[in-house]
């Protein structure tokens, strides 16, 4: 690795028409101390290259002139320092949902297009759909699915058979009322957590037998300590994810049918 600090210094200093004592006085060194850093002779102390840095309004990289190597333990890093400081706790889903789709905008260009929206926050309803040799990636305003086709399983009868017969319960209306209805509730009122049959039904507009079918077919989670403390029998969805997943992957299929959703 080449240290370039010597003659980065030297140029940023020309550059701001400063003889080396203007400089010297400025960190609080010596002007001899400042002719060795030009001359590589000797480094400055590192804890004044951050100093340093900030004064010539360059990263500490840069002023040594190291180009990192890109990799993808350095991207996480910077990722997490990003969702770390985002202020709420909503903000970290969102903060890592539009790092998750400003990656998902390097592989195909009908997604770079959204690259703008996404790093100045803003969000748009359209989605952004590719598929190629290497994966499939569908991202919706507050979804995404991607994947990677690299070692995908082969899929035998007896799994099929078992995706067949979830699909069979649940694209069943009265079911997908009852899935889209507990999502949205849970959207509307972050505090609870589980609902009344009654209180179900009364959101979907369904009688309470049918929401209790209907919870059958999506293996809904029963709240227990509810149930011993207050004697209520109360439910929610055991997977709150079904219900972006479905939308995310659903939507570009049936538009690639001609069937527009609004």
């Amino acid at each position: 690795m080449t240290i370039k600090l010597a003659e980065n210094l030297q140029l940023l200093r020309k550059e701001k028409g400063l003889t080396q004592e203007a400089l010297a006085e400025v960190f609080g060194v010596t002007s001899q101390s400042v002719s060795k850093w030009e001359l590589g002779l000797s480094c400055p102390d590192i804890t004044v290259l951050p100093e340093i840095a900030e004064y010539f309004q360059v990263s500490i990289d840069e002023l040594m002139g190291y180009k990192p190597s890109s990799s993808i333990n350095s991207v996480y890093i910077g990722m997490k320092s990003v969702v770390d400081n985002a202020e709420g706790a909503f903000s970290k889903p969102d903060y890592a949902y539009r790092l998750s789709r400003l990656a998902a905008t390097t592989l195909w260009s009908k997604q770079a297009t959204e690259v703008d929206k996404l790093l100045k926050g803003n969000k748009t309803n359209a989605l952004s759909y590719g598929q190629g040799d290497g994966g499939v990636s569908i991202c919706g305003e507050n979804t995404l699915f991607i994947a990677s086709f690299k070692d995908f399983p082969k899929y035998e009868l007896p799994t099929i058979k078992k995706v067949h017969k979830y699909l069979n319960k649940i694209c069943d209306i009265n079911t997908l009322k009852v899935m889209f209805g507990l999502f949205n509730m849970m959207l509307e009122n972050t505090i609870v957590k589980s609902w009344t049959l009654g209180e179900i039904s009364n959101y979907t507009k369904l009688d309470e037998d049918i929401v209790m079918k209907a919870l059958d077919n999506l293996d809904a989670y029963f709240d227990e300590e509810s149930y011993k403390e207050k004697k209520e029998e109360k439910y929610s969805l055991k997977h709150v994810d079904q219900v972006p997943i479905l939308v995310s992957m659903l939507i570009p299929v049936l538009e690639d049918y001609g069937i527009t959703i609004k």
